[in-house]
């Protein structure tokens, strides 16, 4: 599907509805945190003409009710007040995420006061509000998706009591969770309100692993409930810039030695979960590798590529991603390298937890359902009887992690999650690293080796501790340029009406933490190059474009163009292409185009006839203006 052929009709009912006040609606926005890290005049000044500089006139942040509301009872909102006053001047609104409390009991009639004392003293400076951020993710919400379509339903009703004109946002949800998204639908969720609202985040990967084919999902998931002409933002999305950095790396070790203590050297392959995509960043192996003994090797690969070399044989160890995701288009192929003697090691929170494959969740994958698929266990504070496991407790290194280069923390370790040889069988070996034990004997096992025997010839290294530093998901600045630029391009070619990137400003304080490294510029102010690539969207498409009509990419989904008529009649568009770079010919008609590179610079592009022009089209973007590009040729055939 090259165009929902939607966002034209979305917008026209939308606005006949009264759901849209195009005046008040911008499509460049950016979150940053200018209630909180970035309060202050120095850096609002710099925030501000930061955005200025790139076209951007939404800023998306959150509104605390514990910084507005005195413990008197009494509302102060002199801080919120100077900043909607400042941010106004320069033509900016504010879209303002409000929470309530996160923890039950849910005092639904005191959020709802909250919602219209906020839309009461704001009024037209809050065109819309977003009610909660990523609600399906139990860091920000613990209730169920049901529960989520009743407070939606209570803060709609609370602010269009007071203000019919402003707009309810439904929450920003971490990625596009179609089945969590249903539940609310099914709850009654779609008529409580005006902007369907999601952050389809694929990092490391690339936008296009994922993100048209959710939202294209998306619309169809909408129009099954009678709410497809409803506009969709986009609020956050982002690719970290931080530094790699081999966690658990002592406990790896420490388990490849009790796991296979006759072994010399290793030969290794690790999975990169993501997506079948790019050329994956070998940093990390490289990393393992000069931990390994000498002549070891360990190459970073995509799930595709790892069947194939385990079924190759020649491979001792198999290294899942240091987290509690896991490459489910492997399973049977470790299952079977397990059996036949191979190491599989699954590091970082609960083993096995959220299948993925090319960059989406995996249905029946999630929340520990696959692993019972794999010959091992967890347990946590949630499963069994109530109290048998603590949220959180402190395990120390064992003697015979000790033994095996384990290095003891003087205070333990922090365990959330605990390992079980559930599935093991009964002759292998179980035999933890870092343990503890409950006031009533049960054993808390934090990492730990299984030797299986029998049926099995192989071995896991397993740890359910958590870490902060980076392992996973880091991109070159470059590509994040690329990929904020191509992010927002695909977004509006399939009918998004607001794009924010996450986030403006870069904390920087842990050059490890991915979190620390989404912003589009440093923590000094000073613009990554996906700054400059966004400014140069936004001025490429500027605000009040409208998608041309037609196809914007070809079937295989290897060469994208979108194309968009300017305010002021003028067509423009954006072409790359997936893969390597080939030499492609362009063809124009109704005019002479001008060409400009990812960042704004004129490009000297070889003309070979009227309208006709030649040029190396790689995966970093060409912006074209001027005319209408008809098609494209590469190596003898046609895309358009």
């Amino acid at each position: 599907m090259g165009r929902l052929g939607v966002e034209g009709l979305s917008l026209a009912c939308a606005c006949a509805a009264g759901i849209l006040s195009a005046a008040d609606i911008h499509p460049y926005g950016v979150c940053a945190h200018v209630t909180r890290s970035e309060r202050g005049a120095y850096r609002l000044k710099r925030t501000i003409g930061a955005m200025e500089l790139a076209g951007i006139r939404s800023v998306r942040c959150d509104f605390d009710r514990w910084s507005m509301k005195r413990p008197d009872g009494n509302w102060d909102f002199a801080n919120y007040d100077a900043l909607a006053n400042e941010l106004e001047t320069h033509g900016i609104t504010i879209l303002p995420i409000l929470y309530g409390d996160k923890k039950p009991p849910f005092d639904m009639e005191e959020y709802k006061e909250y919602i219209r004392t906020i839309v009461r003293h704001f009024k037209h400076r809050l065109p819309a509000v977003e009610i909660w951020n990523e609600a399906n993710l139990r860091d920000y919400f613990r209730e169920s998706p049901q529960e989520y379509a009743k407070i939606l339903k209570a803060a709609y009703e609370a602010v269009k009591s007071v203000d019919p004109s402003i707009l309810v946002a439904y929450t920003g949800t971490a990625g596009v969770p179609s089945d969590w998204i249903r539940k609310t639908f099914e709850a009654g969720a779609g008529s409580s309100f005006d902007i369907m609202n999601v952050h389809p985040y694929s990092h490391p990967a690339q936008p296009e692993c994922s993100m048209d084919t959710r939202l294209e999902r998306l619309r169809l998931l909408m129009a099954e409930f009678g709410i497809a002409e409803k506009p969709i933002w986009i609020t956050e999305i982002g690719w970290p810039t931080h530094t790699l950095s081999l966690r658990f790396s002592n406990i790896i070790l420490s388990g490849l030695k009790v796991a296979r203590p006759e072994q010399k050297t290793w030969k290794m392959i690790m999975i990169d979960f993501s997506v079948d995509g790019p050329e994956p960043d070998q940093s990390v192996a490289e990393q393992l590798e000069e931990l390994l003994p000498c002549g070891s090797e360990v190459v970073l690969c995509t799930q595709s590529e790892a069947n194939r070399r385990l079924s190759a044989g020649g491979v001792d160890a198999v290294v899942y991603p240091f987290d509690e995701y896991f490459p489910s288009e492997t399973i049977d192929s470790v299952n079977e390298f397990i059996r036949k003697g191979g190491v599989l090691v699954e590091v970082g929170g609960l083993p096995c937890y959220f299948g993925r494959r090319n960059g989406e969740s995996v249905k029946g994958m999630q929340h520990g359902g696959a692993v019972g698929r794999f010959p091992f266990g967890y347990r946590a504070w949630w499963t069994g009887a109530p109290g048998t496991y603590p949220a959180s407790c402190q395990v120390f290194a064992t003697e015979r992690g000790l033994a095996a280069g384990v290095k003891q923390e003087p205070t333990g370790f922090k365990a959330e999650r605990f390992l079980v040889p559930d599935r093991a069988g009964k002759d292998a070996e179980w035999i933890p690293l870092i343990a503890g034990k409950t006031a009533t004997g049960t054993e808390l096992v934090g990492a730990a080796v299984i030797r299986y025997h029998g049926d099995r010839k192989g071995a896991a290294v397993l740890c359910s501790l958590y870490g902060t530093d980076g392992i996973w998901g880091t991109n070159s600045e470059e590509n994040q340029a690329k990929f904020t630029a191509r992010g927002a391009a695909l977004a509006f070619a399939e009918g998004v009406r607001a794009y924010f990137p996450y986030v403006l400003r870069a904390y920087e304080d842990d050059p490890f933490y991915s979190e620390d490294h989404f912003g589009l510029m440093h923590a000094d102010f000073q613009p990554k190059p996906a700054y400059s690539a966004y400014a140069n969207f936004t001025r490429e498409r500027p605000e009040g474009s409208v998608n041309m009509p037609g196809e914007w990419h070809d079937g295989e989904r290897t060469v994208y163009y979108p194309q968009w008529k300017r305010p002021d009649g003028k067509i423009g568009g954006v072409v790359w292409r997936m893969g390597e770079p080939s030499e492609c010919v362009l063809r124009f008609k109704d005019g002479e185009p001008h060409f400009r590179n990812i960042y704004g610079c004129k490009l000297h592009v070889r003309r070979l006839d009227a309208g006709a022009y030649r040029l190396m089209l790689g995966d970093s973007p060409v912006y074209f203006s001027g005319a209408e590009l008809v098609s494209i040729a590469s190596n003898g055939s046609e895309c358009r």
